[in-house]
């Protein structure tokens, strides 16, 4: 499936969604917040290797910032694997860099957003997967 995407002052480029790998899934998440903090909320969808859809998830956030909003999208992607049993056999995809990059290699428990960092390590462990994310924002 390939898209075109123009936005203001963006020159239009082809982009895409590639199918896993044969026998696993893939886990799309993406937050949104209006403003930085504002009404914010974040989902995801799992699709497997053919394309089809498995399952659909999202939250309303209230009031916060774009890194919690794609915090929580990765989370509930991972926790609604587990509930599926497809431990193991996902793969993720977020679109945030910085939300990768906190998952991949921890702060200190000091930072703001230590306690969904944690939680995030703990789906990770208990999935037996690697946060393997790519982010481009």
């Amino acid at each position: 499936m390939a898209l075109w995407y123009i936005g203001p002052g963006v020159m239009p480029r082809l982009i895409g969604w590639e199918k896993p790998d044969d026998h696993l899934f893939k886990i799309n998440t993406d937050g949104s917040s209006i403003g930085n903090p504002d009404a914010s909320g974040s989902g995801g969808i799992i699709i497997d290797h053919c394309g089809n859809f498995v399952t659909a998830f999202s939250r309303k956030l209230g009031n916060t910032n774009c890194l919690t909003v794609e915090l929580w999208g990765i989370r509930d992607g991972l926790a609604a694997a587990i509930n599926l049993n497809l431990h193991n056999k996902d793969v993720l995809e977020a679109d945030s860099a910085v939300a990768v990059s906190l998952i991949n290699l921890p702060p200190p428990n000091t930072h703001i957003l230590s306690t969904l960092l944690q939680m995030l390590d703990g789906y990770i462990g208990n999935s037996g997967d690697q946060a393997c994310a790519s982010g481009t924002k």
